[in-house]
């Protein structure tokens, strides 16, 4: 499965939760509107809220296991994972990333590559603990759930970054306009991964 993100806005070298959300935010709509076309309509079934409890066993039988959920709820926020361990999928990106400047110049203006992407990556993914929210942060009524990209950035598995000068004269020195090229595979193809890796 392919498809792109865009993202225009601030990227901070080692960013604070408010401004990673704010990325999160932004790629948000995009990622709802995958989940209405083909494949993913056919797995609406992966965005139901995990079971409180065990499912009831048949009679005589053993509690069976809960079904599967793409659903991680943190902070009062149910985040939607498309790239999930469970379902043996990861991810590779390749990133078209302008800003303002000359080309080059890079690792000076802005911050470093590699705590800019840190940044992208950690926004990417849905949050593991509360504090990786921005203070006092809530679900919008669009936001439940919240579709986020990774389980975990680790799903990462390969990473080209293509960077070039952003000819728009009212950007900040930190702010960038991203294209990101997604590719899902699948570590192992199963019942309930084959439709998003072919």
């Amino acid at each position: 499965m392919e498809f792109r993100l865009t993202y225009q806005g601030l990227l901070a070298a080692n960013g604070n939760p408010a401004q990673k959300h704010a990325i999160r935010s932004a790629l948000h709509p995009q990622l709802r509107e995958l989940w209405t076309a083909i494949p993913l309509n056919l797995f609406h079934a992966y965005l139901n809220p995990p079971p409180i409890a065990p499912v009831p066993a048949a009679a005589g039988g053993a509690a069976a296991a809960p079904a599967f959920t793409n659903i991680r709820q943190v902070g009062g926020f149910n985040f939607a994972q498309l790239v999930h361990s469970d379902l043996r999928l990861h991810a590779e990106l390749d990133i078209l990333m302008l800003r303002p400047g000359d080309i080059g110049g890079l690792l000076i203006q802005g911050g470093d590559i590699d705590n800019r992407l840190k940044t992208l990556f950690d926004a990417l993914r849905a949050p593991h603990q509360p504090n990786e929210l921005p203070a006092g942060a809530v679900p919008a009524a669009d936001e439940d759930p919240f579709h986020c990209l990774l389980q975990d950035d680790q799903l990462v598995t390969k990473v080209s970054v293509t960077t070039d000068r952003w000819l728009n004269p009212t950007a900040g020195p930190n702010d960038v306009s991203l294209v990101i090229s997604v590719k899902i595979k699948g570590r192992l193809a199963t019942h309930g991964n084959l439709c998003l890796i072919v």
